[in-house]
């Protein structure tokens, strides 16, 4: 629960609660009685939509990380022209039949 996460540089309950466990609170009751509730309130919802959009930069940026890193080892997409003949797996197709209810099989 307190584990960063490697896609959103973030622990869930730094997401949630906009701090993490670890942090120690402010011991000084000046501090806690100078901030009034409000901007308390204000500046832990901004602190927390700031996290929430980092996180999502970097799932974003995980995402193009990941997809580039699988494209750089996939081969050429085969071009297909119309009439081309081509072969296809076709061992699903008879379960798809009798899971319709028709009460009858493609063969």
């Amino acid at each position: 629960m307190n584990r960063v996460n490697a896609s959103t540089g973030y622990s869930p309950f730094q997401l949630c609660f906009g701090q993490s466990p670890h942090t120690i609170l402010p011991l000084l009751p000046e501090f806690v009685i100078s901030m009034s509730a409000e901007l308390d309130a204000r500046s832990l919802i901004q602190q927390l939509k700031s996290y929430v959009h980092n996180a999502q930069d970097n799932l974003l940026a995980a995402k193009v990380q990941q997809a580039a890193n699988t494209n750089a080892y996939r081969g050429p997409e085969p071009k297909f022209l119309v009439n081309d003949q081509v072969l296809l797996a076709t061992k699903h197709c008879r379960r798809d039949y009798m899971q319709r209810g028709n009460e009858c099989v493609a063969k």
